[in-house]
């Protein structure tokens, strides 16, 4: 079986297992960091999974408000060396993207802290604060392991605060 084939059997699986697992489990979190930047600049968001070890693929969707946020794209994470990445933007003008990540059948995510990916905006032009959420569509939140079995996860979402610019005046 080649790499695609592995991926595609991948997100078969995480479409066949069905219903989100976000409940409580102290040994499994999903986090999204928050920043402060100044108005009108780019920024990016990390998004990190503190696992166990035995944590194969994950999907998840975004929440945020388009009018402060402007979706630019995103990056693989410090922590996501041999994973394939999935973006769905299809509802980015609502402010909902989706995300799938996962590593090739039979592999794991190392246990302990991964960053999986970061998500690129560009800030409104007036300061604000904004929150970045987790939900469930496009895609629905859901972590398994090598086998497609569904395990449980925390998610912790973030604010974004959008400072205002400041003006050098020069004379």
């Amino acid at each position: 079986m080649n790499a695609r084939q592995s991926v595609t059997r991948m997100v078969w699986l995480l479409c066949l297992v069905g219903g989100p697992a976000f409940a409580a489990c102290p040994e499994r979190s999903i986090s999204i960091a928050g920043v402060t930047e100044v108005a009108g600049r780019e920024t990016a968001l990390s998004i990190s999974l503190v696992g166990t070890g035995n944590e194969n693929g994950l999907s998840f969707s975004l929440s945020f408000d388009p009018a402060r946020l402007t979706y630019l794209g995103q990056t693989f994470g410090a922590g996501a060396a041999g994973t394939s990445l999935f973006v769905n933007t299809n509802q980015v003008s609502l402010g909902e993207l989706g995300l799938m990540v996962a590593k090739p059948a039979g592999q794991s995510f190392a246990a302990g802290s991964n960053e999986l990916a970061r998500i690129n905006f560009l800030l409104s032009s007036s300061a604000a604060t904004t929150t970045v959420s987790f939900a469930d569509a496009p895609l629905g939140r859901e972590v398994v392991d090598a086998y497609a079995n569904v395990l449980c996860a925390n998610y912790s979402n973030a604010q974004v605060v959008i400072t205002p610019q400041r003006f050098r005046m020069s004379f």
